[in-house]
């Protein structure tokens, strides 16, 4: 009885490792495709970060080209600024030089009393 009970448990054991060991063979075509799932979702996080990245990129370019373009254009407005400042002088000096012609001359005796 206790050989027919040694053997009925070998048989269940014997049972439970083919169970297992198929269990196990049709686990691991699953387990590799999970696998490869995993490496191909890593993948594509490391593509979204890099997209992520050259976005910011490409943001803080623009901004740069706008602060560029901004500064250019303050540059031109105090060029053009400076080219109407020049006219302005030149012709100040032009009637300057217009009204010294036209004043009568001045001995260096009456520019000496003048200023004294």
């Amino acid at each position: 009885m206790i050989k027919s009970a040694d053997d009925t448990l070998q048989k269940m054991v014997d049972t439970a490792e083919k169970a297992a060991e198929t269990l196990q063979n049709r686990h691991r075509p699953e387990e590799a495709a999970y696998q490869e799932l995993l490496k191909k979702s890593k993948e594509y996080q490391a593509k979204i970060r890099e997209r992520d990245d050259l976005g910011k990129q490409v943001a803080k370019i623009k901004a740069e080209k706008a602060e560029a373009e901004q500064l250019e254009r303050k540059l031109q407005n105090a060029r053009d600024e400076r080219k109407t400042a020049l006219a302005r002088y030149s012709e100040l000096c032009e009637a300057r030089y217009r009204v010294r012609e036209k004043s009568p001359p001045i001995s260096p005796n009456d520019s000496v009393q003048r200023y004294v």
